[in-house]
This record gives C-alpha cells, structure tokens and sequence, in this order.
C-alpha cells in the first residue's frame, strides 16, 4: 500500500499543469471578487475551496482511472496479492492528500490578502471535513470512470455530476430563499454537506461541524462500496 500510495502522490506532484490551475484560478477568482464585490470575499472563499477540491479529487481521479484502464494498468492488480480495497485506499489517500494541500493552499492565501475572521481553531476543524470529504469525491471518481468507455463520455458524466452538485449547494449563494425542491436536493448532495462542513469549521460551530462531518463521513461509505461493486480492471 506504501509504494503505491508513494507512486501516486509522486505523479501528481509532477502535473504541475493542473495543480497550477486548482490554485491560480480559484485565487484569481477570489481576487478578482474581492475588488469588485467588498464583503462577499469571506462567503466566496468557502465555496472556491470546495470547488476547487471537488475539480481534483473528483473530476481529475476520473480522468485518470479511465485512462489507467484503458491502458491495461488495471490488469496488473490481478499479477499482485494487493486486494482491490488496499489499491483503491492507497490511491484515495494519496490524492486526498493532495486535494487537501491545494484547498488549504487557497484558504492561507486568501487569509494572507483578505484576513478574513476565521481562527486556527477553525483551520484545524477543516482537516476532517476536507479528508472525508475529498477521499468519497474519489471513490465516487472511481465508481464513474468505471461505467464509461470514452473520454467524451466521462467528460459529459462527471459535468452532468458536478454542476447539479454546485448550483444546488450554497457554495456562492444562500439558500435560505431558494424554492423547496432545491433545499431537499441539497439535503442529499454531499457537496452542499462539504460546503457546509467548512464553513461551519470557520465558524467554529461544533454541534452543526459534527453533523456534517458525519454525514460526510456516510457518503464516505457510501462511495468505498459503490466504488468497490463497480471497479473494472479490463480496457473495455
């Protein structure tokens, strides 16, 4: 599990490209509000960390499963006495791990320009809610990349996944006015649940931050399952 936990998180240290870019454009995004839209940068830097974890670990875990398959990368696992829960746990944890260096990336930057009113404490509460929350966008991930066969049916898969997922969220906007139908979607979202247990971290509120991450941590085993019923290791 080491070794392939190490091989992954190498390789995506190595695609410089696209964590530039999990980086760049949410902290450009938020600058640019910020000069436009005074007192919305505090609301806004929740929701562009959520987006930018769920681009990464959900979106990029995707793309990459597909084409280690396609590839045959997968029919090696039946060569090793690996079983598929250590592979897919490896994995996870490698590239959760990353997901969570470039979410807390964009929140200290936006601390440094904006100073926003979050403490340490709050930091700190977001450790939970970014781990559980990353590694089930990834076995989700897997669970996707496993029922496509293309590159265009994946990249239609995962954007009919994950716009529903962010505009039925108060990641930009409240939902407190929002018609009754979205507040019962965004009751069985996990992204709304991920937006929700960071910035109830922010606040430091603790009943409300336990039952996020709990519930997060339900679509957490959820998705292991629902990855591990789906995964295909041949190319077609």
């Amino acid at each position: 599990m080491t070794t392939v936990f190490l091989l992954n998180v190498k390789a995506a240290v190595k695609d410089v490209y696209l964590l530039f870019w999990s980086v760049a454009l949410p902290v450009g995004a938020l600058i640019t509000m910020g000069i436009f839209f005074d007192g919305y940068v505090e609301y806004t830097l929740v929701g562009m960390s959520a987006v930018s974890l769920l681009f990464y670990a959900f979106m990029s875990t995707s793309f990459t499963s597909l084409s280690q398959r396609r590839r045959g990368v997968y029919d090696l696992l039946h060569a090793t006495p690996m079983p598929l829960y250590q592979y897919i746990l490896s994995v996870s944890g490698a590239r959760s791990m990353i997901s969570m260096v470039l979410g807390y990336m964009i929140l200290v930057v936006s601390w440094i320009f904006y100073s926003p009113s979050f403490s340490i404490i709050g930091l700190l509460m977001t450790f939970p809610v970014l781990l559980i929350g990353s590694t089930a966008f990834i076995f989700l991930s897997f669970a996707v990349s496993s029922v496509v066969k293309t590159e265009g049916h994946l990249s239609m898969s995962t954007n009919l996944i994950m716009l529903p997922m962010v505009l039925c969220s108060s990641a930009f906007y409240s939902l407190e006015n929002a018609p009754s139908f979205i507040q019962y979607v965004s009751m069985v979202n996990p992204f709304e649940w991920l937006v929700t247990g960071i910035r109830t971290s922010m606040t430091v509120e603790m009943t409300l931050w336990i039952q996020n991450v709990f519930i997060l941590f339900v679509f957490f085993a959820l998705f292991f399952i629902l990855s591990l019923r789906t995964f295909k290791y041949e190319r077609h």
